[in-house]
């Protein structure tokens, strides 16, 4: 629930300086992958005493995969913020103006 809250927050709020300048659509990506690995922990709660032989086998599998997806989302999109940061202070070392949208980055 906290993910959804942020991000209808950062969504809210996108046009404000601050959450403008910390990349709205990285912040939403964040908020999508923290989602994803805490909805990996409840097939874990599920049980052959309430569900089925095959239910829980797919329950089984859906908790690693909800994870890794979760954890590639959120990461992914850090290593893109800094991969952005790291471009704009490369131009500044050289003394160049550049503008590395989110288009490049993704």
């Amino acid at each position: 629930m906290t993910s959804i809250g942020f991000a209808c927050w950062v969504a809210y709020n996108r046009t404000i300086r601050v959450v403008k300048a910390s990349q709205p659509i990285f912040l939403i990506i964040i908020c999508t992958g923290t989602l994803l690995m805490g909805g990996g922990i409840y097939p874990l709660g599920i049980d052959d005493e309430i569900a089925s032989i095959q239910g829980c086998n797919i329950a089984c599998m859906a908790s690693p995969w909800l994870f890794g997806l979760g954890f590639s989302c959120s990461f992914s999109a850090l290593f893109a913020k800094t991969l952005r940061v790291n471009k704009l202070f490369g131009a500044a070392n050289s003394f160049q103006r550049i503008k590395v949208t989110v288009k490049d980055v993704m």
